[in-house]
């Protein structure tokens, strides 16, 4: 066999024999799930203004009020009995500053803090993905922050929004990476107000209502091992190099 003919198998079989990778694969991993089953996870205070109407909002400047010196209550669970009396959809697990006394008009901060847990292997790694809420408020959601930022994607609800009569309406939150924590603690603010007429309920509590299901999502990065096919490949090609191997010999 000539030097050449030798040469050219043994670079075939270095070739085939080395394995290869598939690219890396993306996968979506969900982080810690925050609802209001459980009222530990809240905290509520009062931050001023009064009532509005379905025409316009209040130009109340609640994020200074954020600021202000009231502080921050532990919040309570709405009964089912209770729910039906103002008439929210009982099926929705809500909170609220009061168990069953008349709320002040005006906005409210309801909190919640949480730091996502998970493990992952030593060849993969995770990015913020976006944060999926599921929510229903009485009266309305004004605005939702991030770690103290505003998020501009969310529209302020209207006065008559029906969700605190019917379901958990979804939003999903993007654009926030450079807010978020990953793997630390994050905080959650949802400003709610309250418009507590006092023309529809008579003689029944009027508290501001608010429920939401909170949950991080991530992409998890992968690195794959190699797939049958190319360990296939590499022992064929480990094959040719011994059988050069073994004819140089001879020759």
């Amino acid at each position: 066999m000539s030097k050449l003919l030798s040469t050219s198998l043994l670079a075939a079989g270095l070739m085939v024999s080395v394995p290869t990778y598939a690219e890396l694969v993306t996968i979506e991993k969900l982080g810690t799930f925050v609802d209001t089953t459980s009222a530990e996870y809240w905290q509520v205070k009062y931050l001023g203004g009064s009532n509005t109407n379905s025409q316009s909002i209040e130009n109340f400047d609640w994020q200074t009020a954020r600021g202000n010196s009231e502080p921050y209550k532990n919040v309570y669970e709405i009964s089912t009995t209770l729910a039906n009396q103002v008439h929210w959809n009982p099926e929705i697990p809500w909170i609220s500053p009061s168990a069953n006394t008349e709320d002040l008009n005006g906005y409210y901060s309801y909190v919640a803090s949480f730091t996502d847990t998970f493990s992952l292997d030593t060849n993969q790694s995770v990015a913020f993905n976006g944060l999926g809420i599921d929510f229903a408020s009485d009266d309305h959601l004004h605005a939702i922050l991030i770690n103290g930022e505003v998020y501009q994607g969310f529209a302020s609800e209207s006065f008559d929004y029906p969700g605190w009569t019917q379901k958990l309406t979804h939003i999903w939150l993007t654009d926030i990476e450079q807010w978020w924590n990953i793997g630390g603690e994050n905080t959650i603010e949802f400003i709610v107000h309250n418009n507590n007429s006092g023309n529809n309920y008579v003689n029944v509590p009027n508290p501001t209502g608010f429920s939401a299901d909170i949950q991080a999502a991530y992409l998890v990065n992968t690195a794959t091992i190699p797939e049958p096919e190319t360990y296939a490949m590499m022992l064929a090609g480990l094959g040719i190099v011994g059988m050069i191997a073994r004819r140089r010999k001879q020759m």
